[in-house]
C-alpha cells in the first residue's frame, strides 16, 4: 500500500532528477526560441570569445548574431509527417468473437470514425503536435493523458464529448526513469498545480492548504519563490498517482492496482503530503488488468532505460551552439572591416575642426589643411583579411549540420553520395528520413492512446452512440468496445520527394489496378483474390476509399428496377346465344327502340313545359 512516506520518497526523487536535467531542457527551449545568446552555455562562451576579440575596448561586446537551427528541423518534420493530421485504421483482433463478417466491418468502420473525429479536434490535434515537439525537444520523455470532465448539471455533454487527451511536459512525469522494465513499472503519475479554489471543489483540499505561485518549471525549477515575479499564489501542487502493485479493496472486492490522489506541500523547506483521493484504477482491462490514465513517450530511448530518453536535438543545438559563435565572429570581422581607420601625423596642420570635418565624411566637404604638401600625412590602417580558418570552421560546421539533422539528402533536393535507385525507391516513401524510427515510436505511442481512450470510453458509456459509417448509421455500445480491437495511424506523411514518388507509382500502377478490376468482375476465386489484393493496395499506396472493391461494384451496379404489377386478366363477354333474352342488348339497341324513343320524346316535352 502507497503511504505518505512513499509519496515523499517518490516526489524528492522525481525533484533530483529534474534539477539534473532542468538546465539542459531551458537550453533546448532557449534555442527553439530564438533566444540562444541568453542560454548559460553560450553566455560563457561569450565572455571569452568578445573580450579576447575587443581587448583594446573592455566595454564592447562581440556582435551576436544566430541561426535557428532547431525549430527548423522540428516543425519540418512534423508538417511533413503529420501534414493531414493524424487519421486511423482500425482491425479486429483474431480473437474478437463471433460477430459476423458484414457486422464486423460496420463496427470496424464505427470505431475507425470515432477515433479520427477526436482526434481531428483542434486540442486533441495540437497535444499531438506539441508532444512530438517535447519528445524531440526534451530530455526525458513526455507522456499523453486520457481523462473525463465531471458531469454538471448546468452543462449535458455527451461522454464522448466529456473525454480529453493532452500531453504533459517531462517535469510533470513521474516515473522511474531508472526501471529496467518498461512492461511493469512500479507506478506513473503526474505532478502539477492547479487552482486552490478547484482543488477545494474537487479534491476537497482545506481552505487553510499552503498555496503556491505559478512559476516557469523550465526556468525555475520547483522553486516557488521566485524574485522579481508575479505573485499569484492561489495555486497548490497535486500528484496524481497509479501504484499497480497496490490491490485496492473497498466492500469486500479487491482489484488489482491502486489510483491515489495527494496534496503536495513544498515550502521553507519542508515537505509534507496528505492524501486525497483513494480508490481503484480508473481504467482497466476486461479481465482486470489496471491501465494508468498516462501513456509515455520516449522518442530516443536509452538503451538500458526504457523510460528515460535522450533528447534528438541535442546533437543540433551543440552544433548550433558554435554556429553561432563563429558566425558573430565573422559578423565582427565584417564591421571592423566596414569602418576604416586612418592614421595622421600629428602637429603637422591638422586641427580638431580639420578632423571633426574629415569623420564627418559628408561628399564635396572642403578642408583647409595648413600644410606644404599632402604626403604622409595621411594614412589608411589596412588590417589583415579574416583567416581562412574560421571560413573552413563554418563549412564544417555547416556539413556537421546536414549529417546529424536526420534527413536524407534527396529530400532536401540534393544528390546523395551512396545513394542507388533501390535506395531512393525504399527510403522515399517512409523511411526517407533516419529519424523515421521515432516516427515509427510515435505511431505506436498514439495508437495505445487511442486504446486508451476507447477503454476510457467504455467505461463512461450508458447506453450507446451512433456513427456514420459510409452514409450508415452505427451504434457502438459498451459491449462494443470491450471486444479486441487493433488501432494503427494511417501514414499521412509528405515530402516533396515523396509526393513525386506517389504519382509515379500511381502511373506505374495503373494497369495492374484496371487488370484487378476485371478480375473482381469475373467473380470466384480469382475475383476474390482480386478484391483482397485491391483492399491491400487502396491502404498502402494512400488512394481514396472510393476505389475499395465494395465501393466500385455500388457505383456501377444499376439501381434496382421496381417490382411491375402484373395486370388483371381480362374476361372475355360470352357469346349472344349464350345470354338471356335481352341480357345481349347494347345501349344503343335500347335508345332506337319504339319504347326508347317514347322516352325521350316524353322527357323533351317536359323539359319544354319547365322552361
Amino acid at each position: 500500500m502507497t503511504d505518505e512516506k512513499e509519496i515523499l520518497r517518490i516526489y524528492r526523487q522525481h525533484k533530483r532528477w529534474y534539477a539534473q536535467v532542468r538546465e539542459e531542457h531551458e537550453q533546448h527551449r532557449k534555442f527553439y526560441s530564438d533566444d540562444a545568446w541568453n542560454s548559460r552555455s553560450n553566455k560563457s562562451a561569450l565572455m571569452v570569445t568578445g573580450e579576447g576579440v575587443t581587448q583594446s575596448r573592455p566595454e564592447a561586446r562581440i556582435t551576436k548574431t544566430q541561426v535557428n537551427l532547431v525549430r527548423p528541423y522540428i516543425t519540418s518534420f512534423i508538417a511533413s509527417l503529420y501534414y493531414r493530421g493524424v487519421r486511423w485504421q482500425t482491425a479486429a483482433d483474431e480473437r474478437v468473437g463471433s460477430l459476423d463478417k458484414e457486422t464486423l466491418n460496420k463496427k470496424v468502420g464505427a470505431i475507425s470514425g470515432e477515433l479520427n473525429r477526436k482526434f481531428a479536434q483542434e486540442d486533441t490535434e495540437d497535444s499531438a503536435e506539441r508532444g512530438f515537439t517535447m519528445g524531440l525537444l526534451y530530455r526525458g520523455g513526455c507522456a499523453f493523458k486520457v481523462g473525463v470532465d465531471q458531469e454538471n448539471d448546468l452543462v449535458k455533454r455527451a461522454p464522448e464529448d466529456r473525454l480529453w487527451i493532452e500531453v504533459l511536459p517531462p517535469y510533470e512525469c513521474v516515473w522511474d526513469r531508472k526501471t529496467r522494465n518498461k512492461r511493469k513499472p512500479k507506478y506513473m503519475g503526474h505532478l502539477y498545480v492547479m487552482s486552490h479554489a478547484a482543488a477545494m471543489q474537487e479534491f476537497g483540499v482545506s481552505e487553510d492548504a499552503a498555496t503556491i505561485a505559478l512559476t516557469d518549471v523550465v526556468e525555475h525549477g520547483f522553486e516557488t519563490n521566485v524574485p522579481d515575479a508575479e505573485q499569484d499564489d492561489t495555486y497548490v501542487r497535486i500528484l496524481e498517482l497509479t501504484a499497480f502493485e497496490d490491490v485496492h479493496t473497498a466492500g469486500g472486492a479487491k482489484a488489482q492496482g491502486e489510483f491515489t490522489v495527494w496534496l503536495v506541500e513544498d515550502g521553507d523547506r519542508q515537505e509534507r503530503v496528505t492524501e486525497l483521493k483513494r480508490t481503484a484504477t480508473p481504467y482497466s482491462l476486461p479481465d482486470g488488468t489496471p491501465l494508468s490514465n498516462l501513456v509515455p513517450f520516449i522518442s530516443e530511448p536509452v538503451p538500458d532505460h526504457p523510460l528515460d530518453s535522450y533528447a534528438p536535438v541535442k546533437s543540433i543545438v551543440e552544433l548550433n551552439m558554435e554556429y553561432n559563435v563563429a558566425s558573430s565572429m565573422l559578423a565582427e570581422a565584417f564591421r571592423r572591416d566596414a569602418n576604416r581607420i586612418i592614421l595622421y601625423l600629428k602637429d603637422k596642420g591638422l586641427d580638431e575642426e580639420a578632423i571633426a570635418q574629415i569623420v564627418r565624411g559628408e561628399d564635396l566637404e572642403m578642408v583647409g589643411i595648413g600644410a606644404s604638401t599632402l604626403e604622409g600625412l595621411f594614412r589608411h590602417l589596412e588590417l589583415p583579411p579574416v583567416s581562412n580558418t574560421l571560413l573552413e570552421y563554418l563549412r564544417h560546421l555547416q556539413d556537421s549540420v546536414d549529417r546529424v539533422q536526420l534527413i536524407a539528402d534527396f529530400a532536401r533536393g540534393k544528390a546523395g553520395d551512396y545513394l542507388s535507385a533501390t535506395e531512393v525507391a525504399n527510403l522515399v516513401n517512409y523511411s526517407e528520413t533516419t529519424i523515421g524510427r521515432i516516427r515509427k515510436r510515435m505511431d505506436a505511442t498514439l495508437g495505445r492512446v487511442a486504446q486508451l481512450y476507447l477503454h476510457a470510453l467504455r467505461s463512461e458509456l450508458k447506453g450507446g452512440i451512433d456513427i456514420d459509417v459510409d452514409g450508415e448509421t452505427v451504434t457502438l455500445n459498451k459491449k462494443d468496445l470491450e471486444l479486441r480491437w487493433r488501432v494503427q495511424v494511417v501514414d499521412t506523411a509528405s515530402t516533396p520527394a515523396a509526393a513525386a514518388q506517389k504519382m509515379a507509382d500511381l502511373a506505374a500502377a495503373q494497369g495492374n489496378l484496371i487488370d484487378l478490376a476485371t478480375l473482381i468482375e469475373q467473380g470466384g476465386v480469382p475475383g476474390k483474390m482480386a478484391e483482397e489484393i485491391l483492399t491491400l493496395l487502396v491502404g498502402l499506396m494512400d488512394l481514396p476509399p472510393s476505389m475499395l472493391p465494395a465501393s466500385l461494384k455500388a457505383a456501377v451496379e444499376p439501381p434496382p428496377e421496381a417490382e411491375v404489377q402484373p395486370l388483371s386478366p381480362v374476361i372475355e363477354a360470352p357469346p349472344p346465344e349464350a345470354l338471356p333474352p335481352g341480357a345481349g342488348l347494347q345501349p344503343g339497341d335500347i335508345a332506337n327502340s319504339p319504347e326508347g324513343q317514347a322516352i325521350m320524346a316524353q322527357a323533351e316535352l317536359e323539359q319544354q313545359g319547365m322552361l
